[in-house]
């Protein structure tokens, strides 16, 4: 799948250091700016060393306005006026920026992967889902392509023999 989309990892650090690329960029980045109609990542920022390392040139950060939300880590997950989990990371579609997925996480349980859909809109530094979306116990837990490669490895090892 990771041909399909752009994986965005939200991180803490360096904010201040950051750098503004356009469009989505992947990897682990500050912030995106989304046209909150269309859903769509138009600005990223990120580290300086990996902007640096893309070879895109670096812009400014367009003035907030009406029609664009800024997202990042911590970004809260409603469900009507209630927080239920906060923005981890984006997957977002290679070639259009559109966010297809949001991976959230409630306090300390496992990261969930929320498709688009289920989205009904950002704004200020949220995102809102529809009031049909299941609870995020149903949802799909996220685990890292590594963990599961390890644990497929580990698999093989106990079951054959020798």
């Amino acid at each position: 799948m990771r041909y399909t989309r752009r994986e965005l990892r939200f991180v803490r650090e360096g904010l201040a250091h950051g750098v503004v690329l356009s469009g989505a960029v992947e990897g682990e980045v500050y912030s995106v700016l989304v046209d909150a109609q269309s859903g769509v990542v138009t600005h990223t920022m990120v580290p300086r060393k990996q902007a640096l390392r893309s070879g895109m040139g670096v812009i400014a950060m367009p003035a907030g306005d009406a029609t664009h939300v800024r997202l990042g880590r911590g970004s809260r997950l409603l469900v009507g006026t209630q927080t239920v989990a906060h923005l981890t990371e984006l997957w977002c579609d290679r070639q259009s920026g559109a966010i297809t997925h949001a991976l959230v996480q409630a306090g300390r349980q496992p990261v969930m992967i929320i498709p688009a859909d289920y989205i009904h809109g950002y704004s200020g530094n949220t995102v809102s889902l529809k009031d049909s979306v299941p609870r995020l116990a149903d949802l799909p837990i996220y685990r890292r392509d590594e963990a599961i490669a390890r644990d497929v490895w580990t698999a093989l090892l106990l079951a054959l023999p020798g």
